[in-house]
């Protein structure tokens, strides 16, 4: 490789073009239900689908990259992250104004979006050592935190000004210009022999959240018994049976079952999955009920803003959680992120409609679930330490998961929440018990 400064700039570019998209997306909902008013039940899947592709990439591309080079896996990541953002932006323009387009180009951008992080890591292994990698590292991390900053607050300025097309197609010409770039400062790499990659287990693991996901939403207009919400909740359960067995007989498994197995990394993974759904789920309802309720109409900048603030007090609380849990342990820390993430969602259940009230209690949730989720990560990585990589992805995939099917989930047991504001308390006093369990 050459030109080390211009190879880490594209690579840390990308990954905040990838972040940003998962977050930007949020506050133009309102807005897209109003585009397809009659898909109402799928508008969390415009959320969820990429998150859930992403999820499934992260853990397989650091390995495709040993085994391919990082110059081909990058290239190959930012040209479907690309080409996904232009068939999103043209949904409505020049193809059939359809959710299903748009929620299929979504998962496009969600696979190449994954792809960053993990290749990024892999390049800056090569081209640095020493303080000169931590420092790197240390950069890098910082990506995922500004753009949960900004990118709600981004959104709410487009989808105020512009078509909500203007989300999707403003990452086309910067998506091209990094993989003109990229062509021109990355050189290719020998491939290495790499360490075995569990693609049949990502494939069976997308495929079992993929059809629970489709069963759920289904089950909103058709009765349980019906054909199609069977078939779909049945194949899930069979091919989870399959992911089970594939995963117990390979080498080195997405989804380990030993870990699985442990008590308390069992704990842990079900706290990440809980964690997961708050965490989406609240920001997804929150940016509806803000845009919809009738006594509150806040802009898409608006609400914006106050997601943005939200992430504020995520970024500013994780570090101090870091140090009070070194000082007084992991279950004092859980407990009081629980208490105050489960408190701050029972409030929201008498529907305040004071822009202020509604911050404070968003901003409460949104810090005590980092105040939750930093000792969740420090016991993962005590709990077997040869294999703090493997717990490390399957934590981030729990919570994935749990990020893909909560608002699912629940747009299915409140069915109007995305037209009636009077079921947001009732999400809100849901998840409050989920946390406080």
């Amino acid at each position: 490789m050459r030109s080390d400064r211009g190879i880490i700039t594209i690579l840390l570019l990308a990954a905040f073009l990838g972040y940003l998209e998962m977050t930007v997306v949020i506050t133009a909902l309102p807005t897209l239900g109003r585009v397809f008013p009659t898909a109402v039940p799928w508008l969390p899947w415009l959320v969820t689908v990429s998150l859930m592709a992403a999820g499934i990439t992260l853990p397989l591309a650091g390995k495709l990259a040993d085994e391919w080079g990082p110059k081909r896996v990058f290239l190959g990541g930012m040209f479907l992250f690309t080409l996904g953002s232009l068939l999103s932006g043209l949904v409505g323009i020049w193809l059939p104004s359809r959710i299903e387009l748009l929620i299929a180009f979504r998962v496009l951008q969600g696979l190449g979006g994954g792809v960053f992080a993990p290749v990024g890591l892999k390049v800056v292994s090569i081209l640095y050592r020493g303080t000169q990698r931590t420092a790197t590292v240390g950069i890098a991390g910082a990506i995922g935190p500004l753009a949960a900053l900004l990118g709600p607050a981004a959104g709410g300025f487009l989808i105020d000004r512009f078509p909500w097309q203007a989300i999707f197609l403003l990452n086309v010409p910067v998506g091209v210009t990094i993989i003109l770039i990229a062509l021109a400062v990355m050189q290719k790499t020998p491939p290495s022999s790499g360490a075995a990659h569990d693609s049949a287990g990502a494939a069976l693991l997308s495929a079992t959240v993929l059809l629970l996901m489709l069963g759920l939403t289904w089950l909103r207009d058709h009765r349980a018994a019906s054909p199609l919400v069977l078939a779909s909740l049945a194949g899930a359960a069979v091919l989870g049976g399959i992911l089970y067995r594939v995963e117990t007989h390979h080498s080195a498994p997405l989804l380990d079952p030993s870990l699985i197995g442990d008590p308390q990394m069992g704990t842990i993974l079900g706290l990440s999955f809980v964690q997961g759904v708050t965490m989406y789920s609240t920001l997804i309802f929150f940016s509806l009920y803000v845009q919809i309720h009738p006594a509150i109409r806040a802009t898409g900048s608006t609400a914006g803003a106050m997601l943005s603030a939200a992430a504020v007090g995520q970024i500013v609380s994780a570090p101090v959680a870091g140090v009070v849990a070194a000082k007084s342990g992991y279950r004092p820390l859980v407990a009081a992120g629980t208490i105050l993430t489960a408190l701050s969602l029972f409030a929201m259940m008498v529907q305040p409609t004071d822009l202020v009230v509604l911050g404070t209690l968003l901003l409460a949730s949104r810090v005590g679930g980092t105040i939750t989720a930093v000792p969740l990560a420090a016991a993962g990585l005590g709990v077997r330490r040869s294999q703090a990589g493997a717990i490390t992805g399957m934590r981030q995939l729990s919570s994935v998961n749990g990020g893909a099917v909560g608002p699912v989930a629940l747009s299915v047991i409140f069915p109007a929440i995305s037209t009636s504001v009077s079921c947001f308390g009732r999400v809100c006093t849901h998840h409050g018990f989920g946390a406080w369990s």
